[in-house]
């Protein structure tokens, strides 16, 4: 038996899923296991997101996420780009991270995400805003842009034939735009709007003219985010994954009675390598063994501490806990 309540926000541009989630789970011979977490997900990458192991059986839990569009069609099945006679495939793009990409032996293409009624940031609009009676349940159609070109008043070029093979064959001309701002203003710096991708395509052969232009483009300080894999090992082994600043709660129970539980609050340390955890964990599975620490630690990632010395005498093993960072999009 599974059952899972949940609470799933996605950002703008569909790159991550945040998601709360409360998870019993259950297995023949197995007490149920329920998890109370909150973690970020990559749609499509699943994330292995709690444990509970006695030392002999136990069960796992990893979740993954899809963002789909009312009818139920996945959003990277969304566009499609026809490949031969009858073939067509999903038309993805990375919009979380844009790396430069060299073009020839000189010079680099960076790219931006902007949707388009971003542009107006960067863009006067004169006349009626097409944008400000939009459904914000309709995406934009690509293939009538009329309309939205008209009130930016750009035209529309073709690239240069060093940029084909990346590029489409034509884009919105934002070189004037560009150059107003001191940007891209060489013959051989070219920056141009590909709606049906949503991107900024900025070419040029100086890297001080690309920094300008990242800088621009930049929303800000936009870190990858990142969560904290907490695992505690003894006589058995439990793992939770949560968000930093967050407490998260993984139960065991037996005859509707919580016989282990562990609940952990870690947060980012002053230095990456650090994290502060607070945690209270319970072991009832043996009377005779029974383990109780409501303690503060700060572990060092990657490396395990000691919290809780053992008992060889009642075969009882230490405490020890292990604090790994983790990235949605690994």
């Amino acid at each position: 038996m599974i059952r899972i309540e949940s609470e799933a926000v996605s950002l703008d541009d569909d790159s991550l899923i945040d998601l709360r989630v409360v998870a019993t789970c259950s297995l023949r011979d197995l007490p149920p296991m329920e998890v109370n977490c909150g973690i970020s997900l990559q749609p499509g990458n699943p994330c292995w997101v709690a444990r509970d192991f006695d030392g002999t059986k136990g069960m796992d839990l990893k979740l993954s996420g899809r963002i789909e569009l009312v009818d139920g069609t996945p959003v990277e099945d969304a566009f499609l780009i026809q490949k031969g006679k009858d073939a067509a495939q999903p038309f993805k793009t990375d919009r979380y991270a844009t790396p430069r990409s060299p073009i020839g032996t000189k010079g680099w293409l960076s790219t931006t995400w902007v949707k388009p009624e971003d542009l107006r940031n960067w863009l006067p609009i004169e006349g009626k805003d097409p944008f400000k009676d939009m459904d914000p349940f309709k995406d934009v159609d690509p293939f009538a842009p009329d309309i939205i070109r008209t009130a930016y008043k750009l035209e529309v070029i073709k690239v240069p034939d060093n940029l084909r093979t990346w590029l489409p064959q034509t884009v919105w001309d934002l070189r004037a735009r560009f150059k107003n701002l001191g940007i891209g203003t060489k013959d051989t710096d070219f920056v141009g709007y590909d709606l049906v991708s949503q991107r900024i395509c900025f070419f040029s052969e100086d890297p001080s003219t690309l920094d300008q232009f990242e800088q621009v483009l930049s929303p800000g300080c936009r870190m990858p985010p990142r969560l904290i894999a907490i695992s505690l090992e003894g006589d058995g082994q439990s793992r939770l994954v949560m968000r930093s600043g967050e407490k998260g709660l993984l139960t065991l129970s037996r005859n509707e009675k919580i016989v282990r539980s562990l609940e952990i609050e870690p947060v980012f340390g002053g230095t990456d390598d650090l994290i502060d955890l607070r945690l209270n964990y319970v072991d009832e599975l043996n009377p005779l063994s029974r383990q109780s620490l409501n303690s503060a630690a700060t572990l060092r990632v990657g490396q395990t501490s000691i919290l809780l010395d053992g008992m060889p005498a009642k075969g009882m093993k230490p405490l020890r806990a292990k604090a790994v960072i983790l990235s949605p999009f690994e």
